[in-house]
């Protein structure tokens, strides 16, 4: 750079900018180096300090830097900027926009809110500090008297700062975004029929990701300034105005959202809660009976050592069975007792269950002795009418269990005079303290079992029981229903040869229960021996008309008899003695979705949830129920509810069937493995994992040996029940994919011999006739499984009916 300020071609502009004439004078004194408020320029050496730091300066920018420091703080146009930098027609007026701001940000300046530099619109440039002599000191030390721009301006450049401000950019785009989204979300959501209270929970969530945004942008902002105000008393003023309006700013918004949040927040647990008391009011309560008894879990605190927590836990189920074996007491059922929930009060108690006393306590393992607290307590007063303490060690659980029953009992008979004689004996089931001992060990693992784990370990411990006292009924009995679920989990052909042995065995003996008709009753509703079930099950009502558990399965057998209003009066029935049992309603929930009833099944299912929220296989229920009503939204919320609660092959295979619907046949195998890995004797997994394969584009030859596996594991339980007609329609279907239409046919006429109100079946009969090439028949069948209520939006949706959906919609049509 020369010493001089030689201009190009200088020119005048009246009116609009200062005369741009330099004096040689003043244009030497500024190359020797000069001061714009706390920031130092040294034209010579290209540099500018400010911030206890150097920033260099191209030439050209220096150049137009001293021009416009010469001209005492006076407007200069665009053009002089031009003619001096350029020379007249030297370059275009971009460059101006360039150079200055690359001036800027040498001085560390902002347009929005200038200290330097300022723009006059449609006129030019200022500076805005006047060019003064660089002092002798240290820059660090500069004195105060330069700061009387600051001083004078305060704050009345708030505004200013607030539009330069980080946060007002980003909250303003962030607003935008929200209203955008929120306008799409009201049109999207009614399409596919999300509750009310999902655009609300949207709007609940734009919100509460405000505070984050401006946290985010806030803490950026705070780290770049405080880098900027290193130790400058006039930027630091500037810092700490800037601060101060954004705190004010964001203060705002947060009380703001706090009101927002919290309205929103309580309108949408109002809906919910409404939405469950409409639930609620439609459980059935039960009138007081004057000589019901409740028997409560009793409580016990928690403990390193659980080895013994058994004894405890099986106190309110052995003191139910030898309370119901007084005629003159009615006892409330286990299920109905545990489908109370825990903080409920007295008064919920008596109106839920109908009982007038209740029998409630707590116990605790202390050095290898149970002690037990037990009370009476009156529903109608609230009082407390009897208690007593029980002592006992550990081996001598039975001993304990006969104490507590025959001072429970003797205080009812005090309580609720009868005209039957008090008797001494509690009938406790077995005098064996082993086989006692086992049986309930057995019982806790089969009260608690969510896994076929759980129920291997109840049947190891009531094989224990059986074994050290064959005459142990209960003990068989529970046995003979620890088999039978373990089969209708797993599928697995050993539970169910065991279960027949002992079953059989228990109703041979001349003392039965109530427990061995109903145990023996489910095991010929599962090998279809229907005839024989309903006979047992009427034995087990004989003994206790009001037994819920044996009400639930006796409709199960009026349905596969296809007595069908017969089947639903009996779970009316059953709900009426058990208002309170979830599984009640996701039993009847199961016989609703069986015949299509999608909408009054979920309601079942809702009301089982109310009840008990921690049950996977209701959730997976509901999921699927909505899956099927194409409520996508509704379904990936209860299966997900459902996976974080136990995850089953059953939720595997339905999440996979919905990757499936998406035509994601890769990702629906890998899902349907999954499934396989927990239930590895179902035969519907493997022919889905099947379907998946055969419309996988590179694992389609995969597709046969699924197909003959699930083929396989079918006729394994045809063996068990052959006249189960929805496996015998599924066992039609394999042998139509694996190209045997002469056995697929065999099986479709003879499942049509008989009475057919199952949709699922006629689904199954359609995919069998497409396979074997018999479209006609196909149609004939979606249009009956449709009439029963499969859902023509889900056929139509079906990857395995593409090909034909445009004949299928002229035919639906």
């Amino acid at each position: 750079m020369s010493d001089e300020l030689t201009p190009s071609n200088k020119t005048n502009t009246p009116d609009t900018s200062a005369d741009v004439s330099q004096d040689p004078a003043t244009v030497q004194k500024l190359h020797q180096g000069f001061c714009l408020g706390n920031v130092i320029v040294e034209p010579d050496s290209g540099i500018i300090i400010r911030d206890g730091a150097r920033y260099h300066l191209a030439p050209k920018a220096m150049e137009i830097l001293l021009f416009l420091s010469s001209q005492q703080c006076q407007v200069v146009s665009r053009e002089d900027i031009l003619n001096f930098g350029w020379g007249e027609g030297g370059t275009t007026s971009t460059n101006v926009t360039h150079v200055i701001s690359e001036i800027r940000h040498a001085l560390g300046d902002h347009k929005e809110c200038p200290t330097f530099i300022q723009t006059i619109p449609r006129r030019g440039y200022r500076m805005m500090l006047p060019a003064e002599d660089k002092p002798l000191t240290s820059l660090f030390n500069l004195a105060e008297d330069n700061e009387p721009v600051a001083r004078k301006r305060k704050w009345s450049l708030t505004f200013s700062i607030l539009k330069s401000s980080r946060l007002f950019k980003a909250s303003v785009a962030y607003v935008i975004f929200s209203w955008v989204m929120l306008q799409v979300l009201s049109i999207v959501l009614p399409i596919f029929h999300a509750p009310q209270w999902a655009l609300k929970l949207s709007t609940l969530l734009l919100i509460i990701c405000f505070p984050v945004l401006i946290s985010f942008h806030w803490f950026k902002e705070l780290r770049k300034r405080r880098r900027s105000v290193a130790e400058q008393q006039r930027r630091t003023r500037f810092f700490y105005q800037q601060l101060a309006v954004d705190s004010l700013f964001v203060a705002i918004v947060l009380v703001v959202i706090y009101f927002l949040s919290t309205y929103l927040i309580a309108y949408i647990d109002l809906e919910q809660e409404n939405e469950s008391k409409k639930l609620a009011e439609t459980i059935i309560s039960k009138p007081l009976t004057n000589n019901a008894i409740a028997v409560m879990t009793f409580r016990m605190p928690p403990s390193v050592n659980r080895e013994h927590d058994y004894l405890v836990n099986q106190i309110q189920d052995e003191m139910i069975n030898i309370i119901a074996n007084k005629p003159e007491f009615k006892v409330a059922s286990l299920r109905a007792t545990m489908g109370i929930k825990t903080n409920a009060s007295i008064n919920d108690i008596k109106d839920t269950l109908g009982v007038r006393y209740i029998v409630e306590g707590r116990a605790q393992i202390i050095k290898q002795q149970i002690v037990v607290e037990a009370q009476l307590i009156d529903t109608v007063s609230g009082f407390q009418v009897w208690g007593a303490k029980i002592e006992a060690q550990v081996d001598q659980g039975l001993d304990l269990y006969q104490k507590l029953s025959r001072k429970v009992i003797n205080a009812l008979h005090l309580l609720l005079p009868s005209h039957y004689e008090p008797s001494q004996s509690t009938n406790i089931p077995t005098k064996n303290f082993e086989a006692f001992d086992a049986y309930l060990q057995g019982k806790d693992k089969l009260s608690t079992s969510k896994s076929i784990a759980t129920l291997v370990e109840a049947i190891a411990f009531l094989k224990q029981a059986v074994n050290a006292d064959p005459n142990f009924i209960e003990a068989s009995a529970s046995l003979c229903q620890a088999y039978m679920e373990a089969y209708l989990l797993s599928s697995e052909i050993s539970h169910y040869q065991n279960g027949v042995q002992v079953c059989e065995m228990t109703a041979n003996v001349e003392r039965t229960s109530v427990n061995s008709h109903w145990s023996l009753g489910k095991l010929y509703l599962t090998d279809g021996r229907l005839m024989q079930a309903e006979q047992e099950l009427r034995k087990a009502l004989s003994i206790d008309p009001e037994s819920a558990p044996v009400l639930i399965t006796l409709a199960g057998v009026l349905e596969q008899q296809k007595h069908f209003t017969q089947a639903e009066d009996v779970y009316q029935q059953a709900l009426a003695l058990e208002p309170t049992f979830w599984k009640n309603y996701y039993d009847y929930g199961r016989f609703l979705y069986n015949h299509g009833k999608y909408q009054q099944a979920i309601e079942q299912f809702k009301k089982s949830v109310l009840l008990k929220d921690d049950v996977a296989i209701v959730h997976n229920a509901l999921g699927g129920t909505y899956y099927l009503l194409m409520d996508w939204e509704n379904a990936s919320v209860s299966w997900s509810k459902a996976m974080a609660i136990e995850p089953t092959g059953m939720l595997y295979s339905n999440l996979a069937t919905s990757l499936f619907f998406n035509k994601q046949f890769d990702d629906a195998a890998e899902l349907y493995q999954q499934s396989l890995k927990l239930s590895p004797e179902d035969d519907l997994m493997w022919a889905n994992l099947g379907d998946a394969y055969k419309y996988s584009p590179t694992q389609h030859n995969r597709a046969k040996p699924s197909f003959e596996k699930a083929l396989s594991l079918a006729k394994k339980q045809e063996i068990i029940n052959p006249k189960d007609l929805s496996l015998q329609s599924q066992i039609g279907r394999y042998h139509s994919e694996l190209g045997d239409c002469q056995a697929a046919n065999s099986y479709r006429v003879n499942i049509l011999e008989a009475t057919v109100s199952d949709p699922y079946i006629y689904y199954y009969l359609a995919l069998l006739s497409l396979n074997c090439r018999d479209i006609i028949l196909a149609e004939q069948y979606l249009i009956k499984s449709i009439e029963l209520g499969y859902p023509k939006p889900l056929i139509l949706a079906d990857p395995q009916f593409i090909a034909y959906k445009e004949q299928l919609s002229e035919v639906f049509n």
